[in-house]
Parts: structure tokens; C-alpha cells; sequence
């Protein structure tokens, strides 16, 4: 069955092409984990979307288009108040980033088939619970061994992290952060992939197999 794989919120690149990062990469990576959020979130519902599964918002300065599908993307376009963003504390950045993912679901709405509401009630549970994008990506339990680990992730609007816990017995024997990089799916995505026990030693392994953690239980447990 078709899903929305994704959902994401960008300056309009035409309009910002020489403008400096602030209003390119910069706001790029610091709304990514709303979208990250909204895209986990929607795998939990059954919908189909029809002629796109992806959800492109483009916030633009001067023109606003009418919304279109372009390689099965719905690609949306909403006003962007640069004076007011100039102005707003980083605290204050999540809040104004929410409203434009708001604005572009509501216009996608107006041509195309979306779970409008579904959407901004999740937006609406993100922003009271302080923006805390926090999931288990991977579970694992050893059973000859008695260990059960786990990798968690955290998204904010300044990085991504992971964490590798493992408990024995209920019990937490190790909780640590294994990789932080910027909030960012191109660049986190393909690191982290499988938990795999090797003698005494738990590896966490890469889309590629390659070891990007190791950790040696005998000395841990």
C-alpha cells in the first residue's frame, strides 16, 4: 500500500539561491525533526494517498504557487515572513516553523487527498511536549546472554543523537550516546542499522555492515 514517505519544509531555493545559509541549509536542518516527527507519525494511520507520497512545503518571500506533483511529490508553496523571523529568538524558532508546516498541510488539502487533521493534532501534541522528538529505532534481546539492548534516537532542531542502552533483568547497565551529527536524515540515516552480538562483544552496525560502535560486555556487565 502507498504511504506519505515523507513530509519536509524548505526555503524556496530559486528565491534564497545567493542569499547566505540562514535562509538556506540552516533552515533546512533546523525544521527537519517537525518533519522527521510528522513522517514517523503518519506510518501509524491507515491512509493512502493518491497521486503523491511525498509532501514538499516550500515557504516562499514573494510568490506563492499553485500546489503541484512533480516525480510523485506534492510540492506546496507558503508565504515566508522574513522580517519576522529575523527577529525571533532561537527559542522561539519551533513555533514558527509548526505554523508553516500548518499553512502548507492546509493548502495541500485544498487539491489533494491529506490527513489534515490527523496531521496538525500530531503537530499540535509535538509542540506541548516541549518538541521532544524521541523514538526506539531497534530492540534486541540476547537471550543466551540475558541482554536485551536497545537504540534510541533523539532529533531536535540543533542535532540528532543515538543511544545504545542495554538492561539485564530490568535493570539498565548501560545507557550512552554512540553518535551525534546534525538533525539531518541524509546524513544519520544509512549510520545505524543493526545490533549484532559477537562472542562477548555487542557491535552496532551500518547499512554497510561496518562496526560503528563496539562494546565489550565483559567489562560492562
Amino acid at each position: 500500500m502507498k504511504a506519505i514517505r515523507d513530509i519536509s519544509l524548505e526555503l524556496d531555493y530559486e528565491e534564497n539561491l545567493h542569499t547566505p545559509k540562514k535562509y538556506t541549509s540552516d533552515f533546512s536542518i533546523h525544521c527537519r525533526f517537525i518533519g522527521n516527527y510528522l513522517r514517523r507519525q503518519v506510518k501509524a494511520i491507515d491512509f493512502e494517498p493518491v497521486g503523491y507520497n511525498r509532501l514538499f512545503i516550500s515557504a516562499c518571500q514573494f510568490t506563492v504557487a499553485p500546489n503541484y506533483v512533480f516525480e510523485n511529490t506534492l510540492r506546496v508553496s507558503v508565504l515566508f515572513d522574513q522580517n519576522k523571523y529575523d527577529k525571533l529568538p532561537k527559542k522561539d524558532l519551533p513555533d514558527f516553523f509548526i505554523e508553516l508546516y500548518k499553512a502548507g498541510i492546509g493548502k495541500a488539502s485544498q487539491t489533494h487527498k491529506v490527513p489534515v487533521k490527523y496531521l496538525l493534532i500530531k503537530l499540535e501534541e509535538l509542540k506541548e511536549n516541549g518538541y521532544e522528538n524521541e523514538w526506539e529505532f531497534k530492540s534486541k534481546t540476547f537471550k543466551d546472554i540475558g541482554i536485551k539492548a536497545v537504540l534510541n534516537c533523539r532529533m531536535t532542531m540543533d542535532f540528532f543523537s543515538l543511544t545504545l542502552m542495554l538492561t539485564k533483568k530490568n535493570e539498565v547497565v548501560v545507557n550512552k550516546e554512540i553518535l551525534i551529527t546534525l538533525p539531518d536524515e541524509i546524513i544519520f540515516a544509512w549510520q545505524f542499522k543493526e545490533i549484532v552480538l559477537e562472542g562477548s562483544v555487542i557491535k552496532v552496525l551500518d547499512s554497510f555492515k561496518q562496526p560503528i560502535y563496539t562494546l565489550d560486555l565483559t567489562s560492562e556487565t
